[in-house]
């Protein structure tokens, strides 16, 4: 290698370093501007109105701005003094490169060896490098696509200060001018409460908003209910919804409620309708029996082979699942791998396999990419925004909306 040689090896490295760590200083100048609004927002709420129901809130919005900017430090400090991690040239394999040859110029893949997951992995792992890396620039462009998006969230996201993926789902309103919604749902249902929560409230938005179609992204849980809502709702959904994209929902419901603790405890449910139960019964949901039953395996997966030719045809469907290893995780996943031990892929909540729909229906498999189930909160440092513009791309690149 000649010096003339060097010196370039030596400005791409250098200037690759500096791209990151400016990725890294924008994420944490958001996540503290973010945050620090919304605090000032929540104490003047509870000196305007100082009830315990303004306190807890207040007291949420410190713990989750806290997490989101602590980690965000964190991932500067790390990219600042890191030399060896962000100077990864990025090479690709011809047939990879054959894959975005095509979609960039919209052309179609002749190779019928090409699945629809690689070409969805393909598009991600393109977007997701150029995301982390700010002087990389993809020739994939996200399409403007005619659609609001409907983020729909899982169990317990009353405990998060944004519906999983709002980042995301911001970042294309902010790039692109797609709107989206969050409509309110309670984690701690299942899905019999919140298709009746869903569907009033798309009723409703459908009503003031005539012209919009709407796609629906379901994490989760979220999916189940949505699946639910969807076969309830057949002609209203063929009318105003344009797709269903499930990301890490146990589609066929999870195993992980036949996990012996859950089970056990869960037992105390066959006592329903004695004097015993009905004292200890302080409200209709026992013990999260709802919730309980919309995710038992055995029963969602029952419910999808008895109702799936009753959702609506005019729709798309796809599924993305996730997988990760223990010491990618969260600490709550990295508890539930310990807790929940699995012999297949998961995402340390959710089983891949669970998060696909079944071949006997006609949907999208996008295949499992990698990541954690708690990827799509604000704070994480999962590139959502990637994870969404690759679903543009694919849902544009196949025709499925426009």
């Amino acid at each position: 290698m000649g010096v003339n040689d060097k010196f370039a090896k030596l400005t791409q490295y250098l200037s690759n370093y500096q791209g990151i760590r400016i990725k890294k200083r924008e994420r944490l100048l958001k996540a503290t501007e973010v945050s620090v609004n919304e605090i000032i927002s929540r104490i003047e709420e509870v000196v305007d109105t100082p009830k315990p129901l303004q306190l807890v809130g207040l007291l949420k919005t410190l713990t989750n701005s806290g997490v989101w900017i602590s980690r965000s430090m964190l991932h500067y400090l790390i990219a600042t003094v890191d030399f060896s991690t962000p100077i990864k040239e990025k090479r690709e394999s011809e047939r990879v490169q054959y894959i975005l040859d095509k979609i960039i110029n919209n052309e179609d893949i002749q190779d019928p060896s090409v699945t629809e997951d690689e070409i969805f992995k393909t598009i991600y792992n393109e977007l997701e490098f150029a995301h982390h890396n700010k002087n990389y620039n993809t020739e994939l462009k996200v399409p403007k696509l005619d659609v609001t998006i409907v983020l729909v969230s899982g169990v317990l996201n009353e405990i998060f200060s944004t519906p999983a993926f709002e980042r995301g789902a911001e970042h294309l309103q902010e790039t692109l001018g797609i709107k989206f919604f969050s409509p309110k749902t309670k984690g701690t249902k299942g899905a019999r409460t919140n298709v009746r929560l869903i569907e009033k409230q798309l009723l409703d938005y459908v009503a003031n908003h005539k012209d919009e179609k709407l796609w629906l992204l379901a994490f989760s849980k979220g999916g189940i209910d949505c699946l639910h809502f969807l076969e309830k709702n057949k002609e209203f959904s063929n009318r105003h919804i344009s797709g269903l994209s499930c990301i890490a929902s146990p589609i066929l419901g999870s195993n992980y409620t036949e996990h012996r603790i859950l089970k056990l405890i869960n037992k105390v449910h066959f006592l329903e309708g004695t004097k015993i139960y009905k004292m200890l019964e302080k409200e209709k949901d026992f013990l999260y029996k709802e919730i309980y039953q919309s995710l038992r395996a055995e029963n969602q997966k029952k419910w999808f082979e008895k109702h799936h030719k009753n959702l609506p045809s005019k729709l798309f469907y796809t599924a993305t699942a996730f997988e990760a290893a223990w010491y990618e995780s969260h600490l709550w996943m990295i508890l539930t791998k310990i807790f929940f031990k699995s012999a297949g892929a998961n995402d340390g909540v959710v089983e891949a396999d669970q998060a696909k729909f079944p071949e006997y229906f006609p949907a999208h498999n996008l295949g499992v990419i990698r990541g954690h189930h708690l990827v799509g909160t604000r704070s994480s440092m999962y590139s959502q925004e990637a994870l969404l513009e690759a679903h543009l791309i694919y849902l544009s690149y196949k025709k499925l909306i426009s």
